[in-house]
């Protein structure tokens, strides 16, 4: 992915200014965005849909046929001649305008990069030394009548801290024949040092420092982290003010922070690299019956929300490994055995992470051991008790996963298949939508999602998974577990075959959390084996006969 490129265009700076100056006081306009921003950020439409200089929005989404050019762009010879150097579709036109001491919080403007078709240019007009421009975590020089691509889908923020304002001429195009070539002759941006002892380092200090992190996190609003992000900061011997503190992702390219509290929520490759969003939780316990949950509730941190970053997927060092893997074909009793584990003490379940799922798709065993060993607890730390509960579908992935983790021991948790098929059919997750996920991921071709009855569709997906788990019974290292012989497997054979050493007491945890619905916590357990039985139509007993009974009972000898 192209972070930012100068372009080989030059303009005059004193043109530039000399329209500049044809633009009246009155026709500029607040930023419609006033949540991004603090001070004073205006601006005057050249082209927009409708032709109003006052219609700021860059209406992301809608085909350049629907801009015009506006009234100020007819009166302005010299940008019209700039536009004229780009002979390919234009959309929004604007000149944006930053006051002396005002500011732009980091944020990202999703979808707005050359990879995504389409392109933002900017050519400053008027800027200083005291302007600082920070894009993917890095400080951009940014030179008047120069022009330059930033890839503004990434994290980026702006502190004009001159006299002047700081004015850009931002033109986006429509990513053509001509935008490629153009590209191809786009040089490296010159990087700045970031500003001595500013928020940035502060936050690169907080990142390499946990009692630092948990100080910040104990704030319980975003006014309160704020005034003791700035008093702790000061206290450090740095400088900066309230509003340079923002509630956007931020970057950590160098990838340098002390993990300790930070959890991946998500992974993606980026520039044929793994890289993971990173989030605070600090010390709290993962309790609920999937980890998004958890992160959900980790965000609502005013400190977990500001601090959050993207950062490279380095090997983790130190780390302890897992203790266990539960695999399963859902709907069989998976939560309720990892629901079980983390009641324990110094235990950790991490349940269907979605970082692990993306890393997983990549097929990578150093970068699915990276990210799962990212959700461990330290050596030292003295918890040492730690499992993954893999989606249904990671079962397909078995054999790289035991890759990357070749000593782990696992279980492979499933169900009478008619039962399983009747609840995904009342209540479908992902797999059991025809379309909702890429079916080459549940084994399935694309043909299968307008060739297949949702019922059929349903029942192959989870034969699959039985298929798979077949494939595996000589696996010495894995365990197959049927519904039936739940709870107590969890405490017996399961908790012997994770090596498990767990006292009475431990025992009498799991006896407690098991009495209770493992996806609804606050209710009793109550079978429902009979139900889905008698629920059941005759066309799910037919599939279930033709596609699944064989597998299960493979299994189940």
């Amino acid at each position: 992915m192209i972070t930012g490129l100068t372009l080989p265009f030059r303009f005059d700076s004193a043109r530039l200014q000399a329209d500049l100056s044809l633009v009246r006081a009155g026709e500029w306009q607040p930023h419609y965005n006033a949540n991004d921003y603090g001070g004073e950020w205006r601006g005057v439409a050249l082209r927009s849909i409708g032709g109003a200089s006052s219609q700021l929005s860059d209406h992301s989404g809608s085909p350049f046929m629907a801009f015009s050019a506006t009234d100020i762009l007819q009166r302005c010879g010299y940008f019209r001649e700039v536009l004229a150097h780009f002979p390919c579709p234009l959309k929004a036109v604007r000149l944006l305008s930053l006051a002396p001491g005002s500011f732009v919080r980091e944020h990202c403007d999703p979808d707005l990069g050359y990879e995504n078709g389409e392109m933002r240019i900017h050519v400053p007009i008027r800027t200083s030394a005291d302007v600082e421009f920070y894009l993917a975590g890095e400080r951009l020089a940014l030179g008047e009548g120069n022009c330059y691509y930033l890839n503004v889908s990434l994290p980026h923020r702006i502190a004009n801290r001159g006299s002047e304002a700081r004015i850009h001429l931002i033109i986006d195009i429509v990513v053509d024949e001509w935008a490629h070539e153009i590209v191809k002759r786009g040089l490296p941006i010159e990087r700045l040092p970031h500003r001595p002892l500013g928020f940035e380092y502060f936050r690169r200090r907080v990142l390499s420092d946990s009692t630092l992190a948990d100080r910040l996190h104990s704030a319980t609003d975003m006014k309160m982290l704020r005034q003791t992000a700035v008093a702790t900061g000061s206290n450090l011997g740095f400088d900066f003010s309230v509003d340079e503190i923002g509630c956007g992702a931020s970057s950590n390219e160098d990838g340098a922070f002390d993990r300790r509290g930070w959890f991946p929520v998500s992974a993606r490759v980026r520039d044929e690299h793994p890289v993971a969003e990173w989030v605070y939780f600090g010390r709290q316990p993962f309790t609920e019956q999937f980890f998004d949950e958890s992160a959900r509730i980790a965000l609502r941190n005013p400190f977990a929300q500001s601090f959050r970053f993207e950062a490279p997927l380095f090997a983790a060092e130190g780390f302890c490994e897992p203790r266990g893997f539960i695999f399963h074909m859902s709907r069989c009793g998976s939560t309720l055995v990892s629901r079980a584990l983390a009641a324990l003490p110094r235990t950790v379940a991490i349940s269907e992470a979605p970082a692990i799922d993306a890393m997983v798709q990549t097929r990578r065993s150093d970068w699915i051991r990276n990210l799962i060993l990212a959700f461990g607890p330290k050596r030292e730390s003295g918890q040492e008790r730690y499992f993954v509960k893999f989606d249904a579908w990671h079962i397909h992935y078995l054999s790289v996963i035991r890759e990357a983790f070749p000593n782990t021991p696992w279980l492979f948790i499933y169900r009478d298949p008619l039962e399983v098929l009747v609840s995904q059919l009342r209540s479908p997750g992902m797999q059991a939508l025809p379309g909702a996920m890429d079916p080459a991921i549940l084994g399935m071709e694309f043909n299968d999602i307008v060739s297949l009855s949702r019922e059929e569709w349903c029942a192959r997906v989870l034969a699959g998974f039985l298929q798979s788990a077949v494939g595996r019974r000589n696996d010495r290292s894995g365990m197959f577990v049927d519904y039936r012989a739940l709870p107590q497997a969890i405490w017996g054979s399961i908790a012997e075959h994770f090596q498990l050493e767990s006292v009475e007491d431990e025992i009498q945890v799991m006896r407690e959390t098991a009495q209770f619905h493992a996806k609804s916590p606050a209710q009793p357990f109550a079978a429902d084996s009979a139900a889905k039985q008698l629920e059941a139509s005759c066309t799910q007993r037919t599939l279930a006969e033709k596609l699944l009974y064989p597998l299960y009972r493979q299994l189940s000898c």
